[in-house]
């Protein structure tokens, strides 16, 4: 039960990736001393934070590295990310990994009509 309540504080009703955009964010404004503590009382894994901060920075590095620049989504400052913004990320970022479902069944790749196993 407290799982759950801890669970929905952060459920975000157009998608399961923008809950955990809305995790990571809560995470990275709590003050590095306090993370452990706080991803027990959330139950979150905090392995997965740690990985997810690593990756987060990495790609920082590798956008600064060639230049690009870094535009958040918060466009509103307050934590409320531009959900639409997101989502168009998510699938241009995705695009080579989506499949379409034929008649029989079957799965086929969009990008160059492959049949998904």
């Amino acid at each position: 039960a407290k799982a759950d309540e801890a669970k929905a504080q952060f459920a975000h009703p157009e998608s399961d990736h923008l809950t955990f955009l809305r995790v990571f964010n809560e995470y990275d404004m709590v003050p590095e001393k306090d993370r452990k503590q706080w991803c027990w009382d959330n139950f979150i894994s905090e392995r997965a934070m740690i990985s997810a901060s690593n990756v987060r920075n990495q790609l920082l590095g590798i956008m600064k590295r060639l230049d690009v620049p870094v535009i958040s989504s918060d466009i509103k400052g307050d934590g409320s990310f531009a959900s639409s913004d997101i989502r168009k990320a998510l699938t241009a970022g995705m695009f080579m990994q989506t499949a379409y479902r034929q008649r029989s069944g079957e799965y086929l790749t969009v990008k160059d009509n492959q049949l998904v196993a």
